[in-house]
């Protein structure tokens, strides 16, 4: 008797490669794909399944996804393993007629990045699939860390540098030839597909459209996420560093949902770009990689032309920028918020909160 899925697709997230909107492409069409005969587990996360993760983690109680899962020791770990796959057999069960399992983290790419963790998470998959495909899509290193910067202010961070590591750094985030390198010691060359964000994310649904294409998912009829995790202004990022500290230092004026929903709402009215590195840095920190993309390209991409990543700086500034730290920067973003309309979902309970503290402010 064969196993319980024919094809297990393993979606390596690379960090700002559209991630969270495959993720909610998958979640929002979830039933749709199981009549297509595909399964989308629902792990009670956010679209990003976590939970897989923090099973072939060696410690997962030292970073935040364990913590959120509430795992603080290898026994919690196990207790949650059990009650995980419980889950997910139930699943597997009501999806009875679906061949194919389809698994997506962004985590994949920045918490498993040795051989033995990949080789634990392979060892949970085994006993149900037997066979696997790996998709991964890659960004110019220089990019994906101006971008990471966005998203770790928007997590709580402090500081406003772009936190690049140093020349022939070991680890495999920036690496990618090592990354998949890494991957195929355990799964094999053979499984692993790769695209390049950039052209795809130029393109109307273009990363979508690619990613339908490499897991045989029909996209026509099925509901398409916005676009998340938008970049967002030096203005608008300032402002967030604000809420991170006011909810660090104060919070009894601002809880965490609060803060979370304000600084969504933030990031949506000040689409933009931050550069926290200048076109002199941006240029020598993704040269440091070329021998590595070469690699990258001789391995999944051996029909483009070299090089596989745009050579264009233009974006960037001659001089690093910084971010503005003024009050007048907080006083057009409290502007801002009073003059848009309160949205439909969103932080409908703040927005009141501070439209009345404005009218009180002015009788």
């Amino acid at each position: 008797m064969g196993k319980r899925f024919k094809l297990c697709i393993l979606h390596i997230g690379t960090e700002k490669t559209g991630s969270s909107s495959i993720q909610a492409f998958l979640t929002q069409n979830r039933q749709a794909l199981i009549k297509e005969g595909k399964l989308y587990l629902d792990s009670g996360s956010i679209g990003s399944q976590w939970e897989f993760v923090a099973l072939a983690h060696r410690n997962p109680w030292t970073m935040d996804t364990g913590k959120v899962l509430g795992i603080t020791d290898e026994t919690s770990r196990q207790s949650f393993k059990k009650t995980f796959l419980e889950n997910i057999k139930q699943q597997f069960h009501r999806a009875e007629k679906t061949s194919v399992l389809l698994i997506s983290s962004e985590h994949f790419h920045s918490r498993l990045s040795t051989v033995d963790m990949i080789q634990t998470l392979k060892t949970i998959l085994d006993p149900f699939v037997e066979n696997y495909k790996i998709i991964s899509y890659f960004r110019r290193q220089d990019e994906l860390a101006v971008s990471h910067l966005t998203t770790r202010i928007k997590s709580g961070y402090q500081g406003t540098d772009a936190d690049l590591p140093k020349k022939n750094h070991p680890g495999v985030y920036y690496n990618y030839a090592k990354l998949i390198t890494t991957w195929a010691e355990i799964f094999g060359q053979d499984v692993i597909q790769g695209g390049l964000y950039g052209p795809l994310s130029k393109k109307e649904n273009g990363l979508l459209k690619d990613f339908c294409n490499k897991c045989q998912i029909n996209i026509n009829g099925k509901l398409l996420p916005n676009w998340l995790n938008p970049s967002v202004s030096a203005e608008g990022l300032s402002f967030i560093k604000g809420l991170n500290n006011v909810y660090k230092n104060q919070s009894n004026l601002l809880s965490a949902k609060e803060c979370h929903d304000l600084i969504q709402y933030c990031s949506a009215q000040n689409p933009g770009k931050y550069y926290p590195i200048s076109k002199s840095q941006a240029k020598d920190f993704y040269k440091q990689y070329s021998e590595s993309n070469t690699r990258l390209g001789e391995l999944l991409f051996p029909d483009k032309p070299k090089p596989l990543f745009s050579n264009d700086f233009s974006q960037y500034p001659d001089i690093a920028e910084t971010l503005p730290d003024s009050y007048e920067d907080a006083v057009i973003q409290a502007v801002k918020i009073w003059q848009k309309p309160i949205p439909q979902k969103g932080p409908r309970a703040l927005i009141n909160r501070i439209r009345n503290y404005l009218i009180k402010k002015r009788e």
